[in-house]
């Protein structure tokens, strides 16, 4: 169970590659709830999860979140929760997480029903697929 810090986007990791931006922000700050479908821990040391959302927030996904990796959740980043492995993970991502003082959460397992706030945003590279990235609280409800 993760509780809500007040922590600025300057301080939590946000990805920089060169070209257009990769993330368009819809909102700083949104709750939504939902129910885990899907649970990775890729090598940059992040959690990432989709959340299959409740009815109130349906609408808050796109065609891009309707795919085998998202199933048609949200997709919800939470950053530096694990040690980055450093034999797989892309070289630009390397040292991301060095200094990281965010939260760090009790992470979710598939079928939890959980309460999340963080950025609501748009990945424009990978699809055009919703987000809640940074994630700035994970309730188990």
């Amino acid at each position: 169970m993760g509780g809500y810090l007040p922590i600025s986007l300057e301080k939590l990791k946000i990805e920089t590659l060169p070209g257009p931006p990769r993330f368009i922000m819809l909102n700083p700050c949104v709750t939504v709830s939902g129910n885990v479908s899907v649970v990775r821990f890729p090598a940059d040391g992040d959690a990432v999860m989709a959340l299959t959302l409740d009815k109130p927030y349906s609408n808050m996904v796109t065609v891009g979140n309707f795919n085998d990796k998202m199933k048609g959740g949200i997709w919800v980043e939470l950053i530096c929760q694990k040690p980055m492995n450093l034999t797989t993970v892309e070289p630009f991502k390397i040292g991301s997480c060095k200094g990281y003082n965010g939260p760090v959460f009790n992470l979710p397992k598939v079928g939890d029903h959980l309460t999340v706030t963080g950025t609501y945003i748009i990945d424009v590279r990978e699809g055009g697929h919703a987000e809640i990235h940074p994630t700035s609280r994970v309730v188990r409800s």
